[in-house]
């Protein structure tokens, strides 16, 4: 992202970051300013260490070696380096200069399907079957209101709410009847 950021701004990129890992044996065995190995503007340090400046007076002790870190300001503490900072003005620069499309506002929802048909006066004002209005396999029913097969017993919830009738798919045939004894009662097995 940082040679993206760059490559926007049309600037040249900052030099790169020094080199990690111990720097003791390559800046002469001393801390202190070491642009050879280091690099411009970064030091070779170690917390704890009484390095002269530019290392800044409080670095962290978690390492137990001298390492390249960005050089301390004059007033003797620790400075993020010219670099980052030059670094985060191209940054701001590029994001300043190639501005972003305009966000889309959101998609509003959906509209929520339409509500049913009244089927109560097209179908002679009765529940049940009503091929006419409601076509082959569909019945006029309300939810609740003991319509005839072939209304089903109950409705999806989506319609068990609806206070009308409106067509929807008829109930599966009913199994018929036993057969009637002689004597008028039923037949059991």
């Amino acid at each position: 992202m940082h040679e993206e950021m760059h490559r926007l701004s049309g600037k040249p990129s900052s030099p790169p970051s020094p080199p990690p890992g111990n720097c003791w044996d390559a800046c002469g065995s001393k801390g202190g300013a070491c642009d050879e190995f280091c690099g411009e503007g970064y030091a070779c340090c170690q917390g704890g260490f009484d390095d002269p400046h530019p290392c800044p007076k409080s670095l962290p002790t978690d390492r137990d070696y001298h390492f390249c870190v960005p050089a301390a300001a004059d007033d003797g503490h620790w400075f993020p380096g010219k670099h980052l900072m030059q670094g985060m003005e191209e940054v701001k620069e590029a994001l300043t200069s190639s501005p972003l499309p305009p966000a889309q506002p959101p998609s509003p929802p959906p509209p929520p399907p339409p509500l049913p048909a009244n089927c109560w006066s097209a179908c002679g004002g009765k529940g049940g079957a009503c091929d006419d209005f409601c076509g082959e396999g569909q019945a006029c029913c309300q939810s609740g209101f003991g319509d005839p097969w072939p209304c089903p017993e109950s409705m999806p919830d989506s319609l068990a709410a609806l206070d009308f009738h409106f067509c929807v798919a008829a109930a599966p045939p009913m199994p018929p009847s036993p057969p009637a004894s002689p004597s008028g009662g039923w037949i059991l097995g």
